[in-house]
């Protein structure tokens, strides 16, 4: 079974589409939700600068309580929408000390500023059924440089440093 959601973008000027497959089927137009497992996404801060570093953590859980791992067939995707309605994706790295799955990098200066989305998508590897879909998180790219300065302003009284991104 396979479902068409369509939504709009976060300003509300244009939508998107996506076709889902429906593991336990579908019910009056939407999919039905099975308690297999859950799917909980985030990331360590709300805002991101230029050259900042950027995680994403996904837990996926069996009905159990135990983690959902690669050897068990399992599959995460990371979507992420960007704020031009442009998507991309990501399969994050397994972490079996900590049993989540990860992913990351480096804020780019060609990266669209504003604010973003994603949400992780969990599939058998064999079968590509989808099992769990996590809730979609916000997040904001800056694409401006972050100065800082380590005496905390103008202190002509204490040896510091300033940093503002470009090459220092």
């Amino acid at each position: 079974y396979t479902v068409v959601e369509n939504y709009c973008n976060e300003d509300g000027t244009n939508f998107n589409s996506v076709s889902i497959k429906c593991p336990s089927g579908c019910k009056d137009g939407a999919c039905i939700k099975t308690s297999i497992m859950t799917a909980i996404l985030w990331t360590d801060k709300s805002s991101y600068f230029v050259g900042e570093k950027i995680k994403f953590t996904a837990k996926i859980v069996e009905f159990d309580g135990t983690p959902f791992t690669p050897e068990e067939g399992a599959l995460v995707i990371i979507y992420f929408l960007s704020p031009l309605d442009t998507s991309d994706s990501e399969s994050p790295a397994y972490n079996p000390v900590t049993g989540y799955y990860e992913t990351g990098g480096v804020v780019g200066n060609t990266d669209p500023s504003g604010d973003w989305s994603a949400y992780a998508v969990v599939q058998d590897k064999s079968t590509s059924q989808v099992l769990a879909t996590s809730e979609k998180i916000k997040f904001t790219l800056l694409n401006k440089v972050q100065c800082t300065d380590s005496d905390g302003g103008l202190n002509y009284y204490q040896k510091g440093f300033m940093k503002s991104g470009n090459n220092d």
